[in-house]
Order: structure tokens, then sequence, then C-alpha cells
């Protein structure tokens, strides 16, 4: 969208090409590191829940790309690696200052077609019910994002010092997703998903999406949707978009 940078970075290799641990840092503004991107290779038009959820006062959420620096250890398509953030414990246009600095620890194992990632983020922010501190920790379970078959599921629980007016206690949270996706020869592909999140101030809410797409060229696509949501009363809304890849 004109206005919204998402990614603007510089990176550099710390360690010779050669080596077999690779060591890279990157530093600016870009998306967290998660099992599944929260946007670049989502084939639907409706956002993951879970990383659009807030809790409480806090307007932290996965979404967003975040400010910061982040050092990242091994081979991200292969292997065990591991990833860790550091950045200014601040959401943009949301109008609070930033507080302290937030953290998140990433690490996966790529085992052949196989991807098993866990999580974990925490940081303060300054609420109207007092300083509210944070931690969100997920685990995910990914199988060939690139092949005809690939499935994806992540459960996440979340923890807040203080949610609601003031005066109030901690509160967790939870969300989650699972989707799988299906390509029948070079231009079909179906997907679906299920996803959900609960926490005390916006209550249990969860919907589903039912995907058909087809590529009329290598760098395009047309897709059409059902998004179906339960909140509390059964929706449907039908989505389609045409995509250019550039």
């Amino acid at each position: 969208m004109p206005g919204l940078t998402r990614d603007a970075w510089l990176g550099d290799r710390l360690n010779p090409w050669q080596a077999r641990i690779p060591v890279y840092v990157q530093a600016g503004s870009f998306t967290l590191p998660l099992p599944v991107d929260p946007e670049t290779f989502r084939d639907s038009a409706q956002h993951y829940t879970v990383y659009d959820q807030t809790v409480g006062g806090n307007p932290f959420n996965l979404f967003d790309p975040k400010i910061g620096a982040r050092l990242s250890v091994g081979n991200l398509l292969r292997g065990a690696s591991g990833q860790l953030f550091a950045g200014p414990g601040h959401d943009r246009q949301s109008g609070l200052p930033s507080t302290g600095t937030d953290v998140m620890g990433y690490g996966q194992d790529a085992i052949g077609p196989l991807t098993v990632a866990a999580y974990r983020y925490q940081g303060i922010r300054p609420t109207v019910a007092g300083l509210d501190s944070f931690s969100r920790t997920a685990y995910a379970l990914t199988y060939d994002q690139w092949g005809s078959l690939s499935s994806e599921t992540l459960l996440q629980t979340g923890n807040d010092s203080t949610c609601g007016p003031a005066g109030s206690g901690p509160c967790a949270s939870s969300g989650g997703f699972t989707q799988v996706r299906y390509r029948f020869g070079r231009r079909f592909f179906a997907l679906g998903r299920y996803e959900g999140t609960n926490d005390p101030t916006s209550g249990f809410t969860r919907d589903g999406v039912l995907l058909l797409g087809y590529g009329p060229s290598e760098n395009s696509r047309f897709t059409i949707e059902d998004v179906i949501r339960h909140v509390p009363q059964t929706t449907h809304t039908m989505n389609a978009q045409f995509t250019i890849a550039y």
C-alpha cells in the first residue's frame, strides 16, 4: 500500500561464504521470523488471524514488520538454524511511546520436506491499565511448502501481565491455524484453512477459508475464495483477486 514500507533493511554475511554454518546480520524494517510468512506467500486475501491478534489495550501483533536488528545462524533451508531479534518496544501507528526493548527467539529444524519450528516474542507496552509485560510462544509444523502437497499448522499461546481496564489482573490468550494446499498440475490449485483465536477481551473467534486458484501464466494467478466466519452467526464472504508477480 502507498506509504507503508514493509521491508527496508541492510544485511551482511559475517563469516566466509565457504563456512559450513552461515552467520548473517540484518538491520532495518523487516517481517519477523515466523514459520509461515504472514504476507509474502499467502495465497488467500484473508490474513492469518493469529498474526493479527491483539490482546486488551496492547496493540502488538505479529503481522506488522518491526524495526530492529536480527542475527541468523544456520541454513534456513536445511538442518537446524536459529534467529534472534531485538528492537524498540513500539508498534507503528499505535500512538504509544517506545517502551523498553522487544526480543524474539526463533528456531527450526528442516528435515527434508518436514520443518519443525518454535518462537517466543516478549516485550512491554504502556496501556491505560498500566505497563503490560507480554509474551507470545508458538510451535509449528510445516510440510513441503513447494511441492504438489503442502501443509502448515501453528499453535500459539500468550500471556499479558495486565489485560482490560485499570486494576485488572493478568490474562492468557491463544490462537492458531492449520491449512492444506494441493496443486492439480501446473495451473490449478486448491487451499483449505481453519483458524481461531481466543482471549478474555475479544472472546473466541474462528473462521475457515476454501480457495480455488488458477495460474494463467508463470507470474500471475487468479483466485476465488469463500471466507466462513462464526461471530457467533455463520457468515460467508466471497473474495476474488488477480495477482501479477514481478
